[in-house]
């Protein structure tokens, strides 16, 4: 199991129909011998991956990829949590230098991301966005950045 990976984004209100909770309710009622089972953690590798997929319907027209890490399936991928402060939070996130790990697949950023979305509530500048991929040399990435026109409600 790699430790990356490319998951589509399932837009549904719940995960009732996921191909998932079946697999879970039939390794449960099997009887399988539950503890240490590699069923049970291919499952749970599966779930992991798959959470982190779901979105309310409405974010449809996203057509969203996601790029999921799996730290635990490699023994000696050293991975840290880092954390932003920030005047209302604090923000738990995991750094990934995307520039190595592309390099060592042999591909580059563009040929991952094809286009950067920016969220319905975001306060991002496209034109400052552009500027910024640009100033990274990622000029093709520059051109696809799209505005979501999810109908999200704001908080009151």
């Amino acid at each position: 199991m790699p430790a990356l990976s490319l998951q589509t984004v399932f837009y549904q209100s719940d995960m009732g129909s996921h191909p998932l909770v079946e697999r879970i309710y039939r390794l449960v009622s099997e009887g399988e011998e539950l503890q240490d089972s590699a069923s049970l953690r291919e499952m749970f590798r599966d779930a992991w991956r798959n959470c982190a997929s779901f979105k309310h319907p409405s974010f449809l027209s996203e057509n969203e990829t996601r790029l999921i890490l799996l730290p635990r399936s490699v023994p000696d991928f050293d991975l840290r949590p880092a954390y932003h402060i920030a005047q209302d939070r604090i923000k738990k996130y995991y750094p990934l230098n995307l520039d190595d790990l592309c390099e060592k697949a042999g591909v580059t950023i563009e040929d991952l991301i094809i286009e950067v979305m920016i969220g319905p509530e975001s306060t991002q500048s496209e034109p400052i966005l552009r500027d910024y991929l640009q100033d990274l040399g990622l000029n093709t990435l520059a051109d696809h950045i799209t505005q979501s026109d999810c109908p999200l409600r704001s908080k009151l």
